[in-house]
Order: C-alpha cells, then sequence, then structure tokens
C-alpha cells in the first residue's frame, strides 16, 4: 500500500480594490516544491467578503 505525505502552500494575495495573485509567486512556490519532490495536486481560492480573492492555496503530495 502506498503512503502519502500532504502539504498544503498558501500564497496571499495583492491590490486593495482588486485581489490579484501574484503569478511569479505562484511559479516560483511551484518549482521549489517540485524539484523537492512534491508533486502538485490542485489549487483553490479563499473568497472573501464582496468576493474578494484572499489565498490561493497550492496542494502537494509525495510518497512517504
Amino acid at each position: 500500500m502506498e503512503r502519502w505525505q500532504y502539504f498544503a502552500h498558501n500564497v496571499t494575495t495583492k491590490g486593495a480594490f482588486i485581489n490579484e495573485a501574484d503569478s511569479v509567486l505562484v511559479t516560483n512556490a511551484m518549482n521549489f516544491y517540485a524539484n523537492t519532490g512534491w508533486e502538485f495536486i490542485n489549487a483553490v481560492s479563499t473568497i472573501g467578503a464582496r468576493g474578494a480573492r484572499i489565498t490561493v492555496t497550492l496542494f502537494f503530495r509525495r510518497k512517504a
């Protein structure tokens, strides 16, 4: 039976009125974790008041 470790990494958004995730931060995080053995699984956004995106959470896994 395969065993997995899971990891979630949050990228915070920027902007006062229009919250956007910095694509460079997302790309750097994904490359960093891929190079250290983590496999990207999925990404989700946390939505705050009035529909503003607050964070983007990246989910990774690797064999334990």
